[in-house]
């Protein structure tokens, strides 16, 4: 299996500043979010139909310039006095850390400073809401001179920009849920790709869709169009703008046989000879419609669910009244930003999980007919924390370094033969299959000790805990449990995990974060070492409630 694992590079540690965990949605009037890049903050803006959308209120600082840094600082910046979340966005954006943030290459239209033509440091700008990043507006900005209290420029300011149309949908509790999960979107785009290996050179390929296919395609689709449907989009998603353009799903439900047969008897093999991995490691996990886009719909970039959705493919099946191509934008694995047009009869073979994609220009057509379908490979383990660490329970060390480093890496190894191990599987077979003379049935399969070993952790605090794999360069997270819950993975004898505490008060009083510094002094909680014994090895632990 051809795996590279070396074309990211150094991922830059960042901060995470949102609203407290401790504070529910429905008790908050606003909160800041902490901008990465200008795409980030116009996908934020465009989530609200403009009618229903507020200006915003945007702090531009650099916390690596400390004249600019304490400027910033005496200032207090927070939500306290400031009016709604529904009457103003409120965000901020370190004009330095933006560069060091992405992997991917950085350029002038992610910058939005520049974009917005903000030069002082520290600024507060207010935005008009008809900035989407899409228009040469000639609005001018707002600009705070520094004078008086700021808090009572924003109340005063703001009013210059009413919202046009009150809304009993995007209610102040639902745009802040909105907020958070637009920001995690473009975290896990900009921290989960540098996390996981890669299979490909550039991670997509274009190719030509077999007549057959796509005849039996078409079949199904004109067959059962009658049975679409609205596809269910929450309105805390903001993957799409359905809210503004609806879309619909035709359900390969209907004939699961059709299906399954589309998907292992022809996508299954073609996947898993782009990619380098065995036919028959290749598990299906999602192949459930044809969905069908409108003028006007959006298809944000991001990356998918990365536990399950690791290869996949884009079956382009029928376009009508297209006036130009919708191309997929992606970011590829040297940090490029490409389009991709797909035309009818093709497919597009990407790595979902790994590689960020979307279609983030309007649909300019009738209409636009895809199915997606996505497959993991075996011994892919991968979890993500909520903030897109990828991490993985194995960690598996191959004989070519594959899983060195930060102990994020593909858990697969190739033995000499360059034949792929399956780490899933818990036992080996020997290939003659020995019979006991007297009894005259065979006997069981000789296995050997791998070390390899499954594993279950539960929380028996009365609150909540972080999960740690404790690797040879330092912690990595595995996951969060609420009390009682459990998490199963796939680990080594000998590994150690280790419990922290999620809501520990630090010295300061506030809510103690979670990650490395809550492993610190007296926040260290109860290890387990992972055990020789052969068996599958459950393991519960941590049953104090104070660490």
């Amino acid at each position: 299996m051809a795996i590279n694992n070396n074309h990211r590079g150094w991922l830059f540690a960042a901060t995470i500043t949102l609203c407290s965990s401790t504070i529910s949605n429905a008790e908050r009037h606003n909160q800041v979010t902490e901008l990465i890049n200008a795409n980030h903050y116009f996908d934020l803006v465009r989530d609200t139909p403009y009618v229903h959308r507020p200006p915003s209120l945007i702090a531009f600082f650099s916390e690596s310039n400390p004249e600019c840094r304490d400027k910033f600082y005496s200032l207090d910046f927070n939500t306290n006095g400031l009016p709604r979340r529904e009457e103003v966005f409120v965000g901020r954006y370190d004009v330095d850390k933006q560069f060091k943030f992405a992997w991917f290459k950085f350029t002038d239209d992610l910058n939005l400073p520049k974009v917005l033509k903000v030069d002082a440091c520290p600024s507060l700008v207010i935005v008009p809401p008809e900035y989407t990043g899409r228009e040469n507006n000639t609005l001018a900005l707002d600009v705070w001179d520094g004078s008086g209290d700021w808090k009572q420029w924003v109340t005063e300011t703001v009013t210059k920009y009413p919202v046009k149309a009150p809304s009993t949908d995007f209610t102040n509790e639902l745009l802040l849920v909105r907020d958070d999960s637009e920001t995690r979107c473009h975290y896990r785009i900009c921290i989960t790709p540098a996390k996981l290996p890669s299979y490909t050179k550039t991670g997509y390929e274009v190719i030509e869709m077999p007549d057959s296919l796509h005849q039996r395609l078409l079949n199904y689709y004109k067959k059962w169009e009658h049975k679409r449907s609205s596809e269910p989009w929450d309105l805390q998603q903001t993957e799409t703008n359905y809210h503004e353009t609806h879309m619909s799903l035709v359900s390969l439900d209907h004939d699961w046989q059709e299906r399954d047969s589309i998907a292992n008897d022809y996508m299954k093999d073609t996947l898993a000879e782009w990619a380098g991995v065995p036919s028959e490691d290749m598990k299906l996990k999602s192949f459930y419609g044809i969905r069908e886009y409108f003028r006007g719909n959006e298809l944000r970039t991001h990356i998918d669910t990365i536990t399950t959705h690791v290869l996949s493919a884009v079956l382009c099946i029928d376009q009508i009244g297209i006036d130009e191509d919708w191309m997929l934008e992606v970011l590829d694995h040297n940090g490029d930003r490409v389009e991709i047009a797909c035309k009818p009869k093709q497919i597009i073979l990407y790595e979902s999980a790994s590689l960020p994609h979307g279609r983030p220009k309007p649909f300019n057509g009738t209409k636009f007919v895809n199915a997606f379908v996505h497959y993991q490979p075996e011994g892919w383990d991968f979890l993500e924390h909520t903030w897109g660490v990828a991490t993985s329970a194995t960690n598996y060390q191959g004989p070519f370094g594959i899983g060195q480093g930060d102990g994020c890496t593909m858990q697969r190894g190739l033995d000499d033969d360059a034949t792929p191990l399956h780490l899933n599987s818990m036992d080996d077979y020997d290939d003659e299959d020995e019979e006991d003379e007297e009894e005259e049935i065979p006997a069981p399969p000789k296995t050997r000790d791998d070390g390899k070993r499954k594993v279950i952790f539960t929380n028996k605090a009365s609150v909540g805990r972080d999960l740690w794999w404790m690797g040879q360069d330092g912690i990595v997270f595995q996951d969060s449990l609420t009390p009682g819950h459990s998490v199963e993975m796939n680990t080594f004898v000998g590994h150690k995990f280790m419990w922290s505490s999620i809501d520990k008060e630090g010295d300061s009083g506030a809510p103690h974060s979670s990650g490395a510094e809550a492993l610190r002094g007296s926040k260290i909680g109860d290890t387990v070492e992972i055990s020789s014994n052969f068996n599958q090895n459950y393991v519960s632990i941590d049953e104090r409630d104070e660490l």
